[in-house]
């Protein structure tokens, strides 16, 4: 009776220990998934830290050319009312200040979605630790398990069986209501949403690396567009403003000219005055003659044809000057309007270049600031600040010379 239940107690503890045996194998394969899973998660969060870290740089450079199109667009804002048109780099200034700020916009939404995406990831990764660590301890507790041997055959061995058997009837083992099922069924929930954070991270890299390299491409084409508007334009107002020059040059020179056929005709006029003084006056001499002798002769007849010719001549002579008057006003409302568009055109190519040079200057900052790193703030000889502004001016001006802007 004995041997018996000794030997079908022997036969259950062998069958415990390949239980144990085969639940130790099959723990051990999911805190492999759950190491491997860990694993490829930090991988792919350390890829997504450093895309949404090249994101954000890429984000704080677009400051600089947001802030050079509001300035240049605050710059034209002030150019005078006939010069304020919408102009093609007006049109193109527009449009890059509206791609810059939808740069922006996209950027930050892209830092967002990296952002929430990590944060869903460093939730999964600590759940995953979690059950890693539950899965060890339990590995360690199936495999102490396995230590715990049966007693020999002795006196002590009996001993050591009976002390085992009254120790096992105290304890109250913890119950647990998840079946194996589940307990797979968790841990294979969290690897499969590992690899799907893994593939989202992966997408959501790809989404941003492209939208980096598409927002570059944009925003350096609409840069390029309004600098050669920019430039397009200043040529178009210099060689107007050379028009107007030449034209308000040509208009005073008429105006002379006027002013001089004035003069000559105004002293026609007052030498046609005392011929025609002289007649009348001796016309009305003669109409004093008495009745009996006021006849029509040849002299009157004569006199009268005389004072006919110089008033036809001094009436002539007087339209031409009113006409003269009236073409010296036309011209010089020409010319006040010439003078006015000149200014105009003068004021609207100082702003249009203080735009190009507000562009220069931030790429001379810029240049200068990955310059000096580690040079000495003093600068001497032909290094100094106030040459190289010297120069850079010499530069600029000889630029627009060549109409290079």
């Amino acid at each position: 009776m004995k041997a018996q239940m000794d030997r079908e107690t022997k036969e259950r503890g062998v069958d415990v220990n390949n239980m144990l045996r085969e639940k130790v194998q099959e723990t051990m394969g999911l805190k492999n998934q759950l190491e491997k899973a860990i694993s490829e998660l930090m991988n792919e969060m350390a890829n997504l830290a450093h895309t949404k870290t090249l994101v954000k740089k890429v984000l704080h450079d677009k400051e600089i050319p947001l802030r050079i199109a509001g300035k240049r667009a605050g710059v034209r804002r002030s150019r005078p009312m006939r010069e304020s048109i919408n102009d093609t780099v007006e049109r193109t200034l527009q449009l890059e200040l509206g791609d810059l700020k939808g740069t922006v916009a996209q950027l930050n939404t892209g830092v967002q979605t990296a952002e929430e995406h990590l944060e869903k990831m460093e939730r999964l990764k600590r759940q995953l630790m979690a059950d890693l660590a539950d899965k060890t301890d339990s590995v360690r507790l199936d495999q102490d398990c396995l230590n715990v041997r049966y007693g020999g055959v002795g006196q002590d061995g009996k001993a050591a069986a009976v002390s085992q058997v009254a120790s096992a009837l105290n304890i109250q083992p913890k119950r647990s209501g998840v079946v194996p099922e589940q307990w797979r069924a968790g841990t294979r929930k969290l690897l499969e949403t590992a690899g799907e954070l893994c593939k989202m991270s992966q997408q959501v890299v790809k989404s941003l690396k492209k939208l980096m390299r598409n927002v570059e491409n944009s925003n350096a084409k609409a840069a390029h567009d309004v600098n050669a508007a920019l430039r397009q334009k200043v040529k178009q107002t210099t060689q107007l403003h050379a028009n107007l020059s030449q034209k308000l040059q040509d208009v005073n020179q008429e105006i002379l000219a006027l002013q001089e056929q004035r003069q000559q005709i105004t002293q026609a006029l007052q030498a046609k005055e005392a011929p025609l003084n002289v007649l009348k006056q001796r016309l009305s001499i003669r109409r004093q003659r008495p009745t009996r002798e006021c006849v029509r002769d040849k002299v009157e007849e004569a006199m009268e044809a005389e004072l006919a010719k110089v008033s036809q001549a001094v009436m002539e002579l007087d339209r031409k000057l009113k006409n003269i008057d009236q073409e010296l006003n036309e011209l010089r409302d020409d010319k006040r309007q010439i003078e006015q568009d000149i200014h105009d055109k003068t004021e609207a190519l100082r702003l249009d270049k203080q735009c190009i040079e507000i562009d220069m200057d931030n790429m001379s900052v810029m240049s200068g600031a990955s310059g000096m790193s580690g040079r000495s703030d003093v600068s001497y000889g032909s290094n100094s600040p106030r040459r190289q502004r010297r120069g850079r001016d010499k530069r600029r001006q000889q630029a627009y010379d060549d109409g290079g802007y």
